[in-house]
């Protein structure tokens, strides 16, 4: 639970706003840990360092830095010597030769025929010295960093950031961190049952967005048609179960972009910009609850009705002010709470209204309002933070800045 710094109420952790007062969450004091205090590095020598580091004591480092500079003068004799043995025949080493009264030195090989001497500091010893005061690194330790390489279509994207390669299964770019563009699937299944046609060529784009409204991926839309469900579509939420597995149609008419929702039990629902009029049986979205409208009319009829055996169903009356109720869904014909409508005017909200969702953080103060004028019933969102969604029943002409539930995912519409 998170105390709201402000009034002191208590909220769900996953809440942003306050349900007291509205005050942001965020800017609650969060007590943080007292800092560790780190012991100081060693002094050199070093400890519980390698075997090998152990034997190497300052004596033996510096004596490797003095001998670099300053070459034993053995060194080279020891060379020619082994040059030597190693160009001469076998019987030159075997037998050696008289010794002459007045022996000439022996020519010595030019530098370039002779192998170079190994000084102390490329030596075991030498080289490890050198390692530890930074002069020469580790191969152990070189690591090649390789940028990701753009794969081929099928198996990534490229980043309009950075360039590099994006896994399919991936919606941030692993170099840059910017937003993937998903293409369409390129299997897509043939959509011509359907009467129309795509044309291979992007125009608009869908993007997808997160619970606090931050663009998470982009979905190029077809200049013809696309088609969006959970598989064998052009663009696909494989991962969303409450999407049809053909969900929706995105096509072009001339300028205008059209959605068409497909027969589907959780169906399309649009963010509501003006106040637009509901009829018996429609539904629509106010934070995380699902409601659905019918008409007192309709509410009398099946009161009304018998059985097959004759038999009227016993219920009780409704009130002669009641127009209509508001139910909320749990599933297909499963109703949890039911709200019998009797003013013109029925406000809905967290806390304010005739109905209230005290448990639900993704519904405002007040909400929405549903309305009744000469008969007819009219829903209007009233400036929420999250907006109003009502289903659709027949396919909508877009506009840019639109907002869609398609099952789980909540997209903004860019023609």
């Amino acid at each position: 639970m998170i105390h709201c710094p402000t009034c002191g109420k208590e909220n769900e952790d996953f809440f942003k706003f306050c349900l007291g007062c509205g005050s942001e969450l965020k800017s609650a004091v969060v007590p943080r840990p007292e800092p560790v205090e780190r012991e100081p590095l060693p002094e050199w020598p070093l400890q519980n360092t390698s075997p090998e580091m152990e034997a190497l004591s300052d004596s033996k480092i510096a004596e490797a830095l003095r001998s670099k500079e300053e070459p034993e003068p053995e060194v080279e004799s020891s060379a020619n010597v082994e040059f030597r043995s190693y160009q001469g025949e076998p019987s030159d080493v075997q037998e050696a030769p008289e010794a002459p009264e007045a022996p000439e030195a022996p020519e010595a090989p030019k530098p370039a025929d002779a192998p170079r001497a190994q000084s102390p500091v490329e030596s075991q010893d030498g080289r490890k010295a050198a390692i530890l005061l930074g002069g020469i690194p580790d191969p152990d330790d070189i690591v090649t960093v390789v940028r990701p390489a753009i794969a081929e279509a099928q198996t990534a994207r490229q980043c309009r950031v950075c360039t590099a390669g994006i896994p399919l299964d991936f919606t941030f770019c692993v170099v840059c961190g910017a937003p993937a563009v998903i293409d369409r699937d390129s299997a897509s299944r043939d959509v011509s049952e359907f009467g129309l046609e795509s044309t291979g060529e992007s125009r608009g784009q869908l993007v997808l967005l997160r619970e606090d409204g931050v663009d998470r991926a982009s979905y190029d839309l077809d200049s013809g048609m696309t088609l969006v469900g959970r598989e064998a579509c052009q663009i696909n939420f494989s991962g969303d179960e409450f999407l049809a597995p053909q969900h929706a149609i995105f096509s072009y008419r001339g300028d205008r972009l059209v959605l068409r929702p497909l027969p589907t039990t959780n169906g399309v629902f649009i963010r509501l910009r003006d106040e637009i009029e509901i009829r018996s049986g429609d539904s629509f979205r106010v934070g995380q609850e699902l409601l659905v409208y019918q008409e007192a009319s309709e509410l009398l009829a099946a009161g009304r009705s018998e059985d097959d055996g004759g038999t009227r169903w016993l219920g009780s009356a409704l009130a002669s002010k009641v127009w209509g109720r508001l139910s909320q869904r749990l599933g297909p014909g499963m109703a949890a709470n039911a709200f019998l409508l009797e003013e013109d005017d029925i406000y809905l909200g967290r806390d304010r209204g005739q109905i209230t969702f005290p448990k639900d953080g993704y519904v405002s103060g007040c909400h929405a309002v549903l309305a009744r004028r000469d008969g007819k019933v009219f829903l209007k969102d009233l400036e929420s933070s999250n907006g109003t969604y009502a289903r659709l029943n027949d396919e909508v002409v877009l506009k840019d800045g639109d907002h869609l539930l398609i099952g789980q995912q909540l997209l903004r519409v860019e023609p």
